[in-house]
């Protein structure tokens, strides 16, 4: 069963706002200063690609989890634990990825999950979803957590 992403929050509507009118401001400058044209571009790329990488939704199948992107899917391995975040993250840092146009994505580290993965489009803690595969760590962010590990009860007995 699928579940869609959680709704874009605010935060990242406006990161996403703000690359996009950076991108257009470079386009318009670039009338004047021939060089700009060479930053309009490279932003239409990142914002070309973080679109391409968002999250669109999440699935269990086969006891892997899935998640569905706006280009194609990545598949993790077998689920062995799924449950919902009980308390605040502590300090995370980016190694890798995306923070904020169109969704949060790549990967991240703190001192309680270490090296983990993250896929969310909102940045209300309370409701992400840790899955362990056998692994990693997947920091997800579905529209309806408590049904996310609902179907992963159902699908992955222990």
């Amino acid at each position: 069963m699928k579940h869609n992403t959680a709704k874009m929050d605010l935060s990242i509507k406006i990161v996403t706002s703000v690359v996009f009118i950076m991108m257009l401001g470079f386009f318009v400058a670039s009338i004047y200063i021939n060089g700009l044209i060479i930053a309009a571009l490279i932003m239409l790329i990142i914002l070309i690609f973080c679109y391409l990488y968002a999250p669109t939704s999440f699935e269990i199948s086969d006891s892997r989890p899935i998640v569905y992107r706006n280009y194609g899917k990545i598949e993790f391995n077998h689920i062995t634990g799924c449950r919902a975040i009980e308390k605040k993250v502590p300090f995370t840092i980016r190694l890798w990825g995306n923070g904020g146009v169109f969704a949060g994505t790549g990967i991240f580290w703190n001192k309680l999950y270490e090296v983990f993965r993250m896929y969310i489009t909102h940045a209300k803690q309370s409701e992400f979803v840790v899955v362990e595969t056998e692994r990693q760590i997947i920091v997800i962010s579905p529209e309806n957590p408590k049904m996310f590990i609902e179907s992963w009860k159902t699908e992955c007995p222990q």
